[in-house]
């Protein structure tokens, strides 16, 4: 599977937490809410970081699709990529297998970092990733 590292997927700068950027986005009822949030985090990013609100709402969205992948259940996963047309910038629609996603993260480090990931930048990303998995099945 090729993975797609689009570099303007970024978060404003000062925010380091995707979850308290988007949590937000599990709660959302309808379609209509999704665009009103979806239009503040782009208004955001604009004031923050500038470029255009359409750039801004394609970065948002693309986020919004990363976090959720990351952060919730298959289900809700399915339902924030309905309410904010959106999906994973690295999965798509498709739901990976804890391995796939962990090695999709690794070639994503190798091509934003322009080299072959140590193995024990692979160790660190295990460990991380495997106490995600638990975290996310004990929901």
């Amino acid at each position: 599977m090729a993975v797609q590292v689009d570099p303007l997927c970024r978060l404003p700068d000062g925010v380091t937490d995707l979850h308290a950027r988007y949590r937000k986005c599990a709660t959302v009822r309808n379609r209509e809410e999704a665009e009103e949030f979806l239009e503040e985090l782009a208004h955001d990013f604009v004031d923050r970081e500038g470029g255009s609100l359409p750039e801004a709402l394609r970065v948002e969205r693309a986020n919004i699709g990363y976090w959720a992948g990351c952060y919730l259940r298959w289900t809700e996963t399915l339902r924030v990529f309905r309410f904010f047309h959106t999906s994973s910038p690295v999965f798509g629609d498709y739901h990976p297998e804890v391995h796939e996603a962990f090695w999709a993260g690794v070639r994503v480090a190798m091509e934003m970092r322009g080299r072959e990931v140590r193995r024990e930048e692979i160790a660190e990303m295990k460990i991380w990733t495997g106490g995600l998995h638990r975290w996310k099945e004990k929901g």
